[in-house]
């Protein structure tokens, strides 16, 4: 101790951390001078007078209740006591004495209490909470009330504490805490810094106690830098700015984050019926007098009323829960505060180049920020609804804020010397969110520290080492800090829908172990996810959107079919640069790419229309895709260029393929067609077909989009200029070919429909399933803009159609879990509120084959609605394009030119682009001549230029091996079709 008073001591920050360490060591004799940016001396820590801080608030929760962390609960108790000791020295201190954000009649502790409540009613108290009981003495335990216990209960009402439960509607369990309450933070503040000033503490304010940096001889800080460029030397420097601690220290980086809670200010109506302004004197003006409402300000009163947590220290609940509200302040403002969603605002760090942490934004900084993310206030308006259906019909938010906090790994506080700088530079923070309540006493553990003291304190917060350093620091995340993609912390960074290059995430698929995730989005970028953290691993650019991203069984490999009508193989991670040389070379002699490469992905095959849609089959031994020219090709995988089969049939698009995993010899496809087909797919010949538009068209309550000709690209379109001479020969045989293929004024008047917008069928995706163990397989399907999803037997032999399950807004998208529920994504905005369905996500299953809602919404949905339920503008939806295959799939209504799409073209004629979309190649065209007009007996089928007959077909997988192993050996497999 001795050592530590000849040191001339400089804190930065005068927040909770400091003004408790400042007023310690004072006491202790050791010479303290206090930095802070913040005029505290002028605004008196009022958060409507330009303070930020985390420290400078309306109020903070007290709570003694910790579970079994007995050390915290102790810190608590000894807390408590202070600090209704200082309620009586402040209430006896003469007027003249105080400063003048303080008056001797205010109460900065109030022993209100607080009411615990799970996130739902139903649910039990935490074992949280169960182990905080058993840790209390007998004399706490009495102050304690288990809502669900009759005996708890009776001795609630006995000592009149029920009332103060009045305010809520709430039916479930819970604990009433009396040993708790809450701080007025602001004024609480103002008194430790007058007291830290009678003990001979040094504040140094404003601009001229702004640090921007640590000074550092020798190894050892020796003063910090302040932005008017004066040097404040010192043999001791403290850090103690909660959340702009980072900012400053590099060093503390991967052990402290800054995050920000939310908070949300109700103004309840006033005490008497006046005008806004509450000018008495004045009359009374039309539109600015609310009626008089005396009995909420009594209701919501610190003496009839409790502070309240709604879902906490319970991970399953957040981010829906870690809600907290208290009672009203003298001006009848209910302050809401949600932490459910730990938000943060990541930039370029100001010392360290390279590194990006998390900084406070809020409405006084730099880059102002006075609102919430959407999120928060849905939360809040929810809850208050759920539980305060009095403030929710008659309070009125006023104010919205971010309170920005520093989190620790554990939420243990760090309170600490650097290793790095010996015992010239101390860092008190990381507060996470629980600090404040401890302003009496933090100081005294915080001096123990400094002096070297082993304490249980003092272990449970040095500053943490890692046993070993996998990965530079830089880049490592704490368990709590995800970076900027975490899926706990959300970025309340907000840009703009038309500067996003990226947009929305159209294609996405996890590979089998559910690890990795594999996303594109229309910035034609292939992006892999790492599944639990959701950290970012790679970034490639792809030729053009992709239309579907699948993953290999041994999730090695990712498959993107585009909208070129190519299919690109990439491996997980990107090649090394040794392997890219490689593969550099391999595209030097590669002619099968038929446009730019940029990532050097393989070309596994092509189609000549756009790709609509592709799957592997079980074995990975084939390849199936589908295009817009209603074709379904089967091809071996990975040897693409050898074309098994065509299923052939279709009159229009197909748009979804599946393979049932349990009758793998049958695909399903769906697209603008009728009806669903079932498909023998080795043979390429339709099994059944499964009528769907009577049932879907009805619930398609999205109309296609206006279109005009050459949208799709099919008809003439403005050309490029060309210089004189160079492809002039092309360009007169496309016109020649595009008007043998219809004119716009063809067109104009067969698509009239089209251009006024018409109810169009597109297939969105299908899967199948059963409703538990021998159960009948069920084809579940949905449609782009219906409000349904839909189900049917699989079985032919079944009697059942098609059913719908009508959410009445449209299905965005639906996944198969293995316990056979069903998550159904919805476009939770469309239309009026009347029709909404206030959830984003809803869960399924089939119960006796019928389609049925899940009556208890499991954690997963709920969180999903959670994070999902963010309410877009107009402009932004637009910008999403939610329906645009309605647009994008169809063709124009042209009239037919002499049997197009039937007709055989003269084999020494060339096809047009049109003849060559729809029927792929001269083989297949001349193939399905061949067949049409019996020209192989038995009504075989031709595929590839060889006959299949019905006899034949035993003894062709025998045959297709020994063709596939030479394949695999370099040897030639036989003649091969187009790609």
């Amino acid at each position: 101790m001795e050592d530590l008073k000849s040191k001339n001591v400089l804190i930065v920050g005068a927040g909770v951390a400091g003004l408790s360490t400042s007023l310690h060591l004072a006491r202790a004799g050791v010479p303290v001078t206090v930095l802070d940016y913040q005029p505290y001396n002028v605004n008196g820590y009022s958060p409507s007078k330009g303070c930020d801080a985390a420290s400078a608030d309306v109020n903070k929760i007290f709570r003694a209740s910790y579970g079994k962390e007995v050390e915290y609960q102790k810190l608590a108790f000894e807390a408590r006591d202070i600090w209704a000791q200082w309620n009586k020295d402040l209430a006896s201190t003469p007027r003249e004495n105080l400063p003048e954000a303080l008056t001797p009649d205010m109460t900065i502790f109030h022993e209100c209490g607080v009411v615990r409540i799970p996130h739902h009613p139903t649910a039990p108290v935490t074992e949280f909470e169960k182990e905080g009981m058993q840790t209390l003495s007998d004399e706490q335990r009495s102050k304690h009330y288990i809502l669900s216990s009759e005996e708890d209960r009776k001795r609630a009402n006995g000592a009149g504490l029920l009332d103060k439960l009045a305010v809520f509607k709430w039916e479930g369990d819970g604990v009433l805490d009396m040993t708790g309450g809450y701080t007025v933070a602001d004024k609480a503040c103002a008194y430790a810094q007058y007291l830290c000033t009678k003990a001979g503490v040094k504040f140094v304010f404003g601009e001229a106690g702004k640090a921007v940096n640590l000074v550092k001889e020798g190894g050892k800080v020796v003063g910090v830098k302040t932005i008017d460029g004066q040097v404040h030397s010192a043999d001791l420097v403290i850090l103690a700015c909660g959340g702009w601690t980072p900012s400053l220290l590099p060093e503390v980086c991967d052990r402290l984050e800054t995050t920000a809670g939310s908070v949300v200010q109700f103004q309840l109506p006033p005490k008497v019926r006046d005008c806004a302004m509450h000018d008495f004197e004045q009359p009374r003006r039309p539109g600015l007098t609310q009626e008089k409402r005396p009995d909420l300000w009594d209701k919501f009163s610190p003496e009839r009323s409790v502070v309240w947590t709604k879902g906490f220290n319970n991970a399953k609940a957040a981010p829906r829960a870690n809600i907290y509200g208290f009672p009203r302040t003298e001006d009848g403002i209910i302050k809401i505060g949600y932490r459910g969603i730990k938000f943060t605002n990541f930039v370029d760090h100001p010392l360290a180049p390279g590194l990006r942490i998390s900084y406070p934004k809020t409405k006084y900084t730099p880059e102002k920020e006075s609102r919430v993310p959407v999120i928060s206030i849905e939360v809040v308006k929810d809850t208050i609804k759920e539980i305060l259906p009095d403030l929710a019909e008659h309070g009125k938010i006023v104010d919205t804020r971010l309170c920005w906090y520093c989190d620790s790994l554990d939420n243990n506080f760090l309170v600490d010397y650097v290793p790095q700088y010996g015992d010239s530079l101390a860092v008190v923070s990381g507060g996470s969110g629980h600090m404040f309540k401890f302003l009496p006493v933090l100081g005294k553990h915080v001096l123990d520290v400094l002096t070297h003291k082993d304490t249980e304190y003092t272990q449970m917060w040095k500053w943490p080492m890692p046993e070993k350093e996998t990965i530079p620091w830089v880049d490592k995340t704490n368990g709590l800090e995800q970076g900027e993609l975490g899926a706990v912390v959300a970025s309340v960074e907000r840009e703009d829908t038309e500067k996003s290059k990226n947009g929305p995430i159209r294609v996405a698929a996890a590979n089998k172990a559910q690890t990795h995730l594999a996303t594109s989005s229309d910035d034609k970028r292939l992006r892999v996810w790492e599944v639990e953290s959701l950290k970012l691993l790679s970034e490639r650019e792809l030729p053009k959107k992709a239309t579907s991203v699948l993953f290999t069984q041994d999730g090695q490999t990712i498959l993107v079919s585009d909208k070129f009508g190519d299919v690109f193989a990439y491996p997980l991670h990107p090649p090394v640069e040794e392997q890219k040389q490689e593969q550099e070379k391999k595209r030097e002699k590669d002619g099968l790419a038929s446009h730019e490469n940029p990532s050097n992905g393989d070309l596994v095959l092509g189609h000549v229309s756009l790709l609509t849609a592709c799957i592997l089959t079980h074995d990975e031994r084939y390849i199936i895709t589908a295009d817009r020219d209603e074709h379904i090709r089967v091809s071996w995988y990975p040897q693409a260029y050898e074309i098994e089969s065509f299923c052939l049939g279709n009159e229009k698009f197909v748009s979804a393929l599946h393979i049932p995993a349990s009758v793998p010899d049958r695909l399903i496809s769906g697209g603008g067609d009728p009806v669903l087909r079932v498909w023998d797919w080795m043979n390429g010949t339709i099994v059944r077909e499964i009528p769907v538009l009577d049932v879907v068209e009805p619930t398609i309550k999205v109309k296609s989009l206006k279109r005009k000709w050459g949208d799709d690209g099919e008809g003439s379109a403005p050309r490029k200029k060309k210089r004189k001479g160079k492809g002039k020969g092309k360009d007169v045989a496309d016109a020649a070919e595009d008007a043998a293929e219809g004119t716009p004024e063809q067109a104009a008047e067969a698509s009239k429909a089209e251009e006024e917008g018409k109810t169009v069928l597109v297939v969105h995706k299908i899967e199948t399933l059963r409703a538990g163990e021998g159960q009948p397989l069920h084809v579940v399907f949905s449609a782009v803009g219906s409000t349904a999803l839909f189900a049917c037997p699989f079985d032919e032999e079944a009697s059942a159609g098609v059913q719908a399950f009508d959410f009445g807004v449209p299905v965005l998208d639906f996944a198969t879990l293995p316990d056979d529920r069903i998550l159904v994504s919805l476009d939770f905005q469309w239309g009026d509120e009347a029709s909404r369905t206030g959830s984003s996500v809803k869960s399924l299953q089939l119960v006796d084959g019928k389609l049925t809602e899940v009556a208890e919404q499991s954690p997963l949905v709920t969180t999903l609605n959670t994070t999902c339920l963010k309410p877009a503008t107009n402009d932004a939806r637009d910008a999403l394009d939610l329906y645009g295959a309605l647009a994008s799939m169809p063709k124009f209504n042209i009239p037919a030119q002499e049997d197009e799409g039937d007709a055989t073209p003269v084999p020494d004629e060339p096809m047009t682009k049109r003849q060559m979309g729809r029927m792929k190649n001269k083989s297949a065209v001349l193939a399905k001549k061949a067949a049409a007009s019996g020209g192989v007996a038995g009504g075989a089928e031709t595929v590839g230029g060889a006959a299949r007959t019905d006899e034949g077909v035993e003894g062709e997988e025998e045959e297709r091996d020994s063709k596939r192993a030479r394949s695999d050996e370099g040897e030639p497999a036989g003649e091969s079709m187009e790609t």
